[in-house]
């Protein structure tokens, strides 16, 4: 099996253990997220990066990220600042959580999965 049919195997078992309502991804100081797909199930954005900060918001939890193309991005919340390079094909959760980010460069995508 490859890691992208486990990825989506993974995907498709949190879907299923999942109950409770979240909904898209805003950001206060940027353009929200398109939809690319929704369903009672999930709601599916694209994001382009560029190199602004997003302003402090909120992740409701249930959240998975896959990393089209890489970028760098700083991450601001109450622990402080941290630098994160991602590359293409890293997948990670996010849980719930208030902070801010702005990533380092224009070319980076992520595809970010809320579960509902």
């Amino acid at each position: 099996m490859s890691s992208g049919q486990m990825c989506f195997g993974a995907l498709a078992w949190l879907v299923l253990a999942s109950g409770a309502a979240s909904s898209q991804q805003t950001y206060p100081e940027l353009p929200n997220p398109p939809i690319i797909m929704q369903n009672e199930y999930v709601v599916v954005q694209r994001m382009h990066t560029f190199p602004a900060w997003a302003g402090a918001h909120t992740h409701p939890g249930k959240q998975l990220a896959v990393v089209i193309q890489a970028f760098t991005v700083t991450y601001k919340d109450s622990n402080g600042e941290r630098v994160v390079n991602y590359k293409a094909g890293d997948v990670f959760w996010i849980d719930e959580i208030t902070h801010d980010h702005r990533p380092r460069d224009f070319n980076g995508m992520v595809v970010l999965i809320t579960i509902k």
